[in-house]
């Protein structure tokens, strides 16, 4: 009998652990067994002694009767609770995980307020920009108004029943006034050209026909001077025709008046 309480007792203590130190899953499950074989060998006897140097609780690991299989039990169990606290780290790694997931969703929250509030507030910034531009456009256009009311009396000059001389002509070609009207003789009509003034004020393309009669140039197109020779001849057709085009194009003008004619005068026209 003692030789079997012996026997089981080497099992047990080969097999189990100490108490500061633990193995991998199947050893345990070893001295689980050897542990019981003990125990069931152990209560067949009253032989009662203690393991020396394997556990320094000797309250617990005494080994009388149950005593050994409690004091394997003790030793499992304190293993199980020191294997517990990885589980319960893992439960607070997820815990952890949640709570980063968390405060991302409560940044993304965050940057989703902020980045509406900037869009409100350019959408208002750019409102009231708009609305300064429209009364900027306002005042320009009103001061635009204003200036060309002014340029457009500045530049009256009032209809007068007896025809415009060549002398009267030359007076308003622009030169003296700038700013004052400028007047243009077509076949037998005077026209203020001052809203053409790009056009016909000094230093522009068709000044040379201000302050004129320039019905046979503009019959011609053409700013030279004719000769006497060519002043004898009549406008023929083609030239008629891109006399009409000038009259129409200075149908936007006013009318001043009626020219006398002279010996440039287009009235001799090819028949």
């Amino acid at each position: 009998m003692v030789l079997k309480i012996q026997i089981g007792i080497a099992f047990a203590v080969l097999a189990v652990p100490e108490c500061d130190r633990f193995e991998a899953m199947p050893r345990r499950r070893v001295g689980v067994l050897c542990a019981s074989l003990a125990a069931a060998t152990m209560t067949h006897s009253s032989t009662s002694f203690s393991l020396p140097g394997r556990c320094s609780r000797s309250s617990k690991c005494s080994v009388n009767q149950k005593g050994h299989y409690l004091s394997m039990r003790h030793r499992l169990g304190r293993r199980s609770r020191l294997a517990r606290p990885a589980a319960e780290e893992g439960v607070d790694v997820l815990g952890m995980v949640g709570q980063a997931f968390g405060l991302i969703g409560q940044g993304i929250q965050i940057l989703l307020g902020g980045y509406l509030l900037i869009c409100i507030a350019s959408a208002i910034q750019h409102a009231q920009r708009t609305e300064e531009q429209k009364k900027a456009m306002a005042a320009i256009e009103a001061k635009l108004q204003a200036d060309k009311e002014a340029r457009r009396k500045r530049a009256y000059i009032a209809p007068q029943e007896k025809p415009w001389t060549d002398e009267e002509l030359a007076a308003y070609d622009g030169s003296k006034d700038e700013d004052g009207p400028i007047l243009i003789a077509c076949d037998g009509k005077v026209y203020n050209v001052w809203q053409g003034a790009h056009f016909y004020a000094p230093g522009c393309e068709y000044h040379a026909l201000a302050g004129r009669d320039a019905t046979r140039l503009l019959a011609k197109n053409q700013l030279e001077e004719e000769s006497e020779e060519s002043l004898k001849k009549a406008l023929n057709l083609a030239e008629q025709a891109s006399l009409e085009i000038w009259k129409a194009k200075f149908a936007k003008y006013d009318v001043v008046g009626t020219y006398a004619g002279s010996k440039r005068s287009a009235s001799t026209t090819a028949s």
